[in-house]
């Protein structure tokens, strides 16, 4: 067996729940603290650097934790479907937390994985506290698992539009072009290669294509407990309307909370301050509700 790529599926121990590899995608960046650890899942690039400003204004005993993209790492068969990216992450969170209750915040795209992961982590048996999602994008029509068509806003594709063509026309609209060029050819590479099963090959490796690829996918399943949405108030309105889509899919409802700034400032000043008042206040209500073991 070659152990050097993943499986689909990741493996599990003995008492049913998944097995942590290496390398590993965590990045510690507050190791000390007696609460329960929250993860920060990446968002589409993949980086977690932005995390560190949210992490300096949390409590000073709240231990923190990145998740960063495992395609970042070439010796690595790159995982293209958000359900197997967060088996895989679920396995890492569980070598660091071995029981729960878990606590998650997925910025952008991370907030499917995190969403994800939470899903998982329930189906196994584990607590879930903050299922936290910072300013999830649209980047394709969600679409619920068992629904024959995804009811999205029909105006959102001319918003869309209008938005890329003010790129294009922009000063640097040459070069974004070439960007996005670049982009279509290569996840038509990748539709074309998962089509046969066959793995992305290293040097077309690219870490925002390939969590871009899997998030146009991603087809979530129901959800039974309670998801917490961070808000850019900000965002466009199309995106903001497509936040209804998870009360179908969360149990115990959705709690919306708003976030000063777009899509891009919720992670630096001065709106992260915002942001951490906002996660530890959630943390902190979470930590009265859960039953604590013995």
């Amino acid at each position: 067996m070659n152990r050097v790529a993943l499986p689909k599926q990741p493996s599990f121990d003995s008492g049913g729940l998944p097995c942590a590899r290496n390398p590993s995608s965590i990045v510690p960046i507050r190791r000390e603290g007696g609460k329960e650890p929250l993860f920060l899942i990446h968002g589409v690039d993949g980086m977690v650097a932005r995390f560190q400003a949210l992490v300096r204004y949390l409590e000073p005993d709240q231990p923190a934790y990145a998740i960063q993209s495992q395609a970042l790492f070439p010796e690595l068969t790159a995982l293209t479907r958000v359900e197997d990216m967060a088996g895989y992450y679920v396995s890492e969170v569980r070598s660091v937390q071995p029981e729960g209750p878990y606590h998650f915040l997925g910025y952008s795209f991370g907030g499917l994985v995190a969403f994800e992961m939470a899903r998982q982590l329930h189906s196994f048996g584990g607590r879930i506290g903050l299922l936290g999602m910072l300013d999830p994008r649209r980047m394709a029509p969600l679409t619920i698992l068992g629904e024959s068509q995804p009811q999205e806003n029909t105006l959102a594709p001319w918003s869309y539009a209008r938005s890329h063509v003010k790129r294009v026309l922009s000063p640097t609209g040459l070069q974004y072009a070439r960007e996005k060029l670049r982009a279509r050819w290569l996840r038509t590479v990748y539709t074309l290669l998962d089509s046969v099963g066959w793995p992305i090959p290293h040097f077309l490796y690219n870490a925002y294509d390939i969590n871009w690829f899997a998030a146009v996918r991603y087809a979530p399943q129901f959800f039974p407990g309670r998801v917490t949405l961070f808000q850019a108030m900000e965002s466009p309105d199309d995106t903001r309307r497509s936040y209804n889509r998870w009360v179908q899919l969360a149990g115990e409802g959705v709690e919306v909370r708003e976030i000063s700034g777009g899509h891009e400032d919720v992670l630096v000043e001065p709106y992260v301050r915002l942001l951490a008042r906002e996660v530890t206040d959630c943390l902190s209500k979470d930590a009265a509700r859960q039953p604590r073991s013995n």
